[in-house]
């Protein structure tokens, strides 16, 4: 699913009723939850898997760009390394179309692309240091551009697996495994590694329960790809050698669904039993996928899911880097993002409990509003932050952290979970084309949090004045004259009623299609 990190956020941190009660409505048994266990877990460790990644491209390679001097422009130019998550749909219906039978739908292709992340981050390791210490985005995004189209290929096979490996009262559970795998591989690679890559933290907090006498950093980005890639290739083993695709215990049962003894989504009762070559299957998943695209509650969604996000661009994408440049502290980062940490992940559990019985819509724009408010926040904090030369109070620190916990809560708790809750409701009427429905779904989510970044940084750089100087030579790479005009605030400005606006819109259209009929959201021929 999405690519819910799809910004580097310090402040904001960095990327998814009908006729008869939805799964999602109902409370569900812990036996049921139980006996799913394992299942759970390993979508866990996925989309784990995918969060990784993401945690570099969207947070910390942006972050380290910028302490390196990199502008806005060239931040701008590296955001286009997150396109593929808006692209998903382009190869969601061959992945649901071709594979292999006796391997298995989804692990045909989890697998391959799995090991291939594997080792091209075991390659980066030993050149992504020197790229970005000289910010070289010219060779950082393609390279990346290919780690997420990789990433995003995996996350397709991954929620199409999600329906079938959970049975069928369990399903509500995918959309926090997702949200949960997802906060985890993130913090890994963005939090957590500022944290232990930061000389002055590592020294203050980490090394005196070390038994050594080296000081500095714990890590640095090529370990960190080293141990992602070393990470991907054990979960890729486990994957191929311990999980049979084959064993979810109960399927769904309608006149959609697969036949009994299939391996989980090969066939429906709607298509021939004559045997297909590849070609022919996935010309008929595509014909599926254009038959969804063509429903009309599916239009209005679409159209909702890519301005739904637009509002808070500014904030997301601008905000933390603000904060970066006037003299927020890496250390301080880090030691906000080690207290962040744990807070927004028990709330990914909380906000799974509370989709299990309200609404996913209703905590959807709970989430929403609750994120336009807090996004207020963001140029008064960065304003604060200028006046006083970049010096971190301990009260302004405190300010920072619950702001930033609280959006963080906003946007990748409840607004997250809900939607995504609501994905799985409405794609599982069409269990043969699951994993493109989904996809085309956290396309559409994606690429409204994705398709107006490089314009704002753009425009930040471009609306943002500076006075006339002379850099001396020796000066430090990167090294601008000082800003009379910040065109971070005229871009903020102009976004807030956006957002409001667009806030009213979806509080009135989503309910609506929240209680359509299953039937509007059939993918039938």
């Amino acid at each position: 699913m999405v690519s819910r990190r799809s910004s580097t956020s310090a402040i904001c941190v960095p990327p998814h009723p009908d006729t008869h009660p939805p799964a999602q409505d109902t409370a569900v048994p812990t036996s049921d939850w139980y006996a799913d266990r394992y299942s759970i877990f390993l979508l866990v460790l996925l989309y784990a898997a995918q969060g990784l990644p993401v945690g570099l491209a969207f947070g910390s390679i942006p972050f380290l760009l910028k302490e390196n001097g990199a502008t806005y422009a060239a931040l701008a130019t590296f955001s286009f390394a997150s396109l593929p998550y808006s692209l998903k749909l382009i190869i969601a219906p061959a992945v649901d179309a071709f594979y292999s039978p006796s391997f298995g739908r989804r692990k045909s292709w989890i697998v391959p692309v799995q090991l291939v992340i594997g080792l091209v981050l075991f390659l980066l390791s030993s050149s992504i240091h020197h790229w970005v210490l000289h910010t070289n985005v010219n060779a950082l995004t393609p390279t990346f551009f290919l780690i997420i189209a990789l990433v995003a290929t995996q996350d397709i096979a991954v929620d199409g697996w999600s329906l079938t490996m959970l049975r069928k009262e369990n399903v509500s559970y995918a959309s926090p495994c997702q949200s949960l795998g997802l906060s985890l591989g993130y913090f890994a690679t963005f939090t957590i590694f500022l944290a232990f890559s930061n000389d002055k933290f590592c020294d203050k907090y980490l090394r005196p329960f070390i038994p050594s006498a080296t000081t500095g950093a714990l890590l640095d980005l090529g370990l960190a790809l080293r141990f992602v890639g070393l990470y991907y290739l054990l979960l890729t083993a486990y994957v191929t050698f311990a999980k049979n695709e084959n064993t979810a215990p109960e399927k769904k049962s309608d006149d959609t669904f697969e036949e009994p003894g299939s391996d989980g989504e090969s066939s429906t009762s709607s298509r021939s039993n004559a045997p297909l070559s590849a070609l022919d299957s996935i010309r008929n998943t595509y014909k599926d996928v254009l038959v969804v695209i063509r429903l009309p509650a599916v239009k209005a969604l679409v159209g909702a899911l890519l301005v739904a996000k637009l509002g808070f661009s500014a904030h997301d994408n601008v905000s933390s880097l603000k904060l970066l440049e006037l003299g927020f502290s890496k250390e301080s980062m880090a030691s906000m993002a080690v207290i962040q940490a744990p807070l927004t992940l028990l709330g990914t559990v909380i906000t799974g409990t509370l989709v299990a019985d309200k609404s996913p819509i209703t905590v959807y724009l709970m989430g929403y509003f609750c994120r336009l408010v807090l996004s207020l926040t963001g140029p008064p904090c960065v304003a604060w932050l200028a006046r006083q030369n970049g010096v971190v109070t301990p009260l302004y620190f405190l300010i920072i952290l619950c702001m930033t916990i609280m959006y963080s809560i906003a946007a990748e708790c409840l607004m997250f979970i809900g939607i995504g809750a609501f994905f799985l409701k409405i794609s599982s009427s069409s269990v043969h084309v699951a994993g493109s429905y989904l996809t085309l779904l956290n396309t559409s989510s994606n690429m409204g949090g994705i398709w107006h970044k490089a314009v704002v940084l753009w425009l930040v750089d471009k609306l943002t004045v500076r006075e006339e100087c002379v850099i001396a030579p020796d000066a430090a790479e990167g090294t601008q004259c000082p800003i009379l005009y910040d065109g971070y605030y005229v871009i903020a400005a102009a976004l807030f009623p956006v957002a409001a606006g667009v806030g009213l819109y979806l509080m009135k259209k989503l309910p609506t299609l929240g209680r359509l009929p299953e039937s509007a959201w059939r993918a039938s021929r």
